[in-house]
């Protein structure tokens, strides 16, 4: 239940600004058709010592246009622009180092053939940080509707 490709992160936001928001991105996102994705590569962030283990999300041209268009949507509704490059993928977890080594991860570890899935919407979620992992509460599931 608590995977999930991030779009775009917002940060603490006050309710009042999820309607229109969600608004903007019903507009930005009109002419974006559903689409198949895969799972890819096993990676990970940074590159050199990595602290957050993932799998790629292929192909990244559709996820790439669709959080581009959720980036002018929340510039739009008055959040701050997001400035690093966006990265299709699947956090897999997070490694706590321990005597300064950090894990070993090699591309070709990945789903070589994963089943595709189909994308037909995206989600507004709220995350609560608790012990035991995040909380995500979807607030808005959102279509996406332009014709194959």
């Amino acid at each position: 239940e608590a995977f999930h490709v991030t779009l775009r992160f917002l940060g603490q936001t006050p309710r009042d600004r999820i309607a229109p928001l969600v608004a903007a991105a019903r507009e930005a996102t009109r002419a974006i058709a559903p689409f198949t994705a895969r799972l890819g590569a096993l990676g990970g962030f940074p590159e050199r010592r990595p602290r957050v283990v993932t799998l790629d999300v292929l192909p990244a041209a559709p996820l790439t246009a669709l959080a581009q268009a959720l980036e002018a949507a929340a510039v739009a509704a008055g959040f701050e622009p997001v400035t690093s490059a966006y990265h299709p993928h699947v956090t897999l977890g997070r490694v706590k180092h321990r005597a300064g080594r950090a894990p070993i991860l090699h591309a070709e570890d990945g789903p070589a053939d994963s089943t595709p899935f189909d994308v037909a919407s995206y989600a507004l979620f709220q995350s609560v940080l608790a012990p035991g992992g995040s909380q995500y509460t979807p607030l808005e599931r959102i279509p996406l509707v332009a014709a194959f």
